[in-house]
Parts: structure tokens; sequence; C-alpha cells
């Protein structure tokens, strides 16, 4: 009964925790100032290089192009790290004319997301179809977008392949 009791108390915790930075990042996105014009490139990063493991790690040599007063005219979106309020960012982000990136890492696969994959491949084709340009972590992972989310002969213009 006690190992039930801490495994309840654990996840009201938790849910209490994703919700409470959930609405923390909606609050905070309303601050942010998306502008066309501004005399350099300043890299709006979507939340993400606060974290300190995974996609946030690739994240840290973009800081010094962050903002100090807020105002940026790229916003950088990391596939395998998407903040929460990603779509709004994204609608913030079109409808202020600034330029979208988006860094594909890779995709959801039947084996490993089970029957969550087509949910998981939706928000990646969300990120890709308003990027004006898209980074992917390899050939493999644009290949796999090719096969399973979007044709990348679509959007040959604005891809480029990392390693």
């Amino acid at each position: 009964m006690i190992n039930y009791i801490k495994i309840i108390t654990k996840s009201l915790i938790l849910n209490f925790y994703f919700e409470f930075s959930r609405l923390k990042e909606i609050y905070f996105l309303h601050k942010i100032k998306f502008v066309k014009t501004l005399p350099g490139s300043f890299v709006f990063l979507g939340f993400q290089d606060k974290k300190n493991n995974g996609g946030g790690l690739k994240l840290q040599n973009l800081k010094s192009f962050l903002s100090h007063n807020n105002e940026y005219n790229n916003l950088y979106l990391l596939s395998s790290s998407l903040p929460y309020s990603y779509k709004k960012m994204i609608d913030k982000a079109k409808n202020s004319g600034i330029k979208i990136i988006w860094n594909q890492n890779g995709i959801g696969f039947p084996a490993w997301a089970g029957p969550k994959y087509k949910k998981i491949n939706k928000t990646f084709k969300t990120g890709i179809e308003n990027a004006d340009i898209v980074f992917f972590q390899s050939y493999f992972a644009m290949q796999s977008v090719n096969d399973l989310i979007i044709s990348t002969e679509n959007i040959k213009k604005k891809w480029f392949i990392t390693l």
C-alpha cells in the first residue's frame, strides 16, 4: 500500500511540474518579440537552450546569438527537444515574417514509438513544412523523413545535411 501511495504521489508531482512548465513557457512566449528588421542576427531557441542534456546541448554554441531585450529575427527549433508551444512559436514567427530554422534529428518509427509514431511524425511534418531552412542530422534522417513523412523533393531548396 505504501509503494502504491509513493507511485501516485510521484506521478502527481511530475504532472504538476509538466503543467507548470507549460504554463510558464506560454507566459514567457508572450514576452518574445519577433522583428524582421533587426541589426544583426538574433536567434530565439524556443526555450530549448535551458536544457543541459540531449538536444539542448546542441544549442549551446548558438547562445551568442541570443537577444538581451527579447527581440529576435530567427526562430530555431530542434525536433528532438521541441517545446510545448512550438506551434504558437511557428505561427508567431510566420506572422512576423522572420526565418524559421528546423533541425530534424530523426523520426518516429513504429518499432520504437508504437502507435504514437504517426502523431510524432505529424509534429515533425508541421515543422518541416513551415521552416525556411531544414537541417537534417544525417542522410538517414533525411531519407526517413522522405519515406514516412514528406517528400524531401518538395523542400529540396531549403535543406541541408549536417554531420
